[in-house]
């Protein structure tokens, strides 16, 4: 009798019932579906899809799936809902999205994923979803995306990979995603930024690299990105930095408080000041002289110039030769005291 019901309620709302999945992955777990006004658990074995979730077509707003034991979500474990809706799996221990396991969701507007334990996400796991404006896969165990994992997402303009083990980014790990234009990359274990690291995002406002193991990036390394509006690399172990923003005329804001830097060449300066609005410079071990050049330049081309901590009076370190020169210098040239005072302990980040 429930069978029977169950169908003549599906056809009556108009819902295509064909399955595609063949690898089970959920058994038996509750899933919370949410229209305008009202929330109901249904246990779904097999996929979600019109055929195992009753909802009313009209009123959808969110699927979601929380603190379930999944292990891999596989292919076709969300497909068929041509609805408007949102799809949130938190603290499901999933290990590994795996290729197409978001099929035939052509409304599919958000995906929140966060706090499953992922560790890998295949080629095409994101794949062919026309509306998909947003993917968070912060705080999980990330180490490897596979090469187009997110493709053919013309209308993607987030993705959230914070809180997670990746140890470079590759370009290759996107095709077609044209509309992309914040990108955050914050607390992982990414140690350089290469040449042309981001050239395909041409529509890339904001990238936020906070919180990673950088030491080097490449003086190219944002070429192509002629909208980048904010640049966010505090919290590194970058010693110096020497790159080429005449191809960034857009940028407006940059982050570099919290790392071991004591000088800025003139030329990069040079290529800012004539965008530029603000940059964070505290908790930086400046030579004393360069740091009264940038506050000099600051002001001179209307730039405001974030360079003092609150809860220290300690703001830059006098070399031990030629002391009112600002030069490039190596970490001997100073003395270790003073540089061991610089322990990036003054947070005061800012947020687009």
């Amino acid at each position: 009798m429930y069978i029977k019901i169950l169908i003549i309620a599906q056809v009556f709302l108009g819902f295509h019932v064909t399955e595609q999945c063949q690898v089970i992955t959920f058994r038996k777990n509750p899933v919370l579906v949410v229209e305008v006004t009202s929330s109901k658990y249904q246990i779904v074995t097999g996929c979600i899809s019109p055929k195992r979730v009753i909802y009313n077509p009209t009123t959808l707003k969110e699927i979601k799936v929380i603190a379930q034991n999944l292990g891999d979500l596989n292919e076709g474990a969300v497909e068929n809902i041509p609805e408007q809706f949102q799809l949130s799996f938190n603290m499901n221990n999933i290990s590994t999205i795996k290729s197409d396991a978001f099929r035939n969701l052509d409304a599919l507007e958000t995906i929140y994923m966060d706090q499953n334990d992922i560790r890998t996400i295949e080629t095409n796991a994101f794949d062919s979803l026309p509306s998909l404006d947003v993917i968070n896969l912060e705080n999980n165990k990330i180490e490897l995306i596979m090469q187009h994992a997110f493709a053919n997402l013309p209308n993607l303009t987030m993705l959230s990979l914070d809180d997670n083990k990746l140890k470079s980014f590759h370009q290759d790990w996107f095709h077609n995603t044209p509309r992309l234009q914040t990108l955050f990359i914050n607390n992982n274990l990414i140690s350089a930024i290469p040449k042309a690291a981001f050239v395909s995002f041409s529509a890339l406002q904001y990238l936020s690299m906070v919180g990673n193991k950088i030491i080097h990036v490449h003086r190219d390394a944002f070429m192509g990105l002629d909208n980048l509006l904010e640049l966010s690399l505090e919290e590194n172990r970058l010693k110096e930095i020497a790159v080429d923003f005449t191809v960034t005329p857009n940028l407006r804001y940059i982050h570099l408080s919290n790392n071991a830097l004591n000088y800025l060449p003139d030329k990069m300066l040079s290529a800012l000041q004539h965008s530029l609005k603000g940059i964070w410079i505290f908790a930086n071990p400046w030579q004393c002289p360069c740091l009264d050049s940038f506050i000099e330049w600051g002001g001179n081309y209307n730039i405001r110039i974030m360079w003092k901590c609150n809860n220290t009076d300690l703001s830059c370190v006098i070399p031990k030769h030629d002391v009112d020169k600002c030069i490039p210098r190596s970490n001997d040239e100073f003395y270790e005291e003073a540089m061991s005072s610089f322990t990036g302990d003054c947070i005061k980040r800012h947020k687009p």
